[in-house]
Parts: structure tokens; sequence; C-alpha cells
């Protein structure tokens, strides 16, 4: 499936794939890096869960373990 989506912010990292998830880094505004993590169900296209962030962001997204 491809998907897009829209109304998140701006994307300050790379997306990545864990445990059927898409994780993504979302910023607040252009050149900041606090903002929200988003993970949306790869093959549903909804969004299982999201994370407040204060720093940090900017790159691509690690995940060590699982991410559900």
């Amino acid at each position: 499936h491809i998907w897009m989506r829209s109304g998140f912010g701006y994307a300050c990292g790379t997306p990545t794939y864990s445990d059927g998830l898409i994780i993504w880094p979302t910023s607040y505004n252009v050149g900041e890096t606090s903002g929200m993590l988003w993970a949306m169900d790869a093959e549903t296209g909804s969004i299982e869960w999201n994370s407040t962030t204060y720093g940090g962001l900017g790159s691509a997204v690690f995940v060590s373990g699982t991410a559900t």
C-alpha cells in the first residue's frame, strides 16, 4: 500500500518500518526539533499511536524491541 497523510506537522526524519508499523518524526515548525512521533499501521493506514517529544528529532527513527 501507499499511504499519504497530512496535518501532522513537518516531517523531520526518515520513516522507519517495524512490527507492521510505519513510524516517523514530525516537528511543529520548519527547523524545529521538538514535535511528535507517529506510528501508522502499514496495512490499514490507521494511526496506532503518537508521542510528544521534547527535542532530539531530526534523523531516522531507530526501533529496538517492539514498536507496538
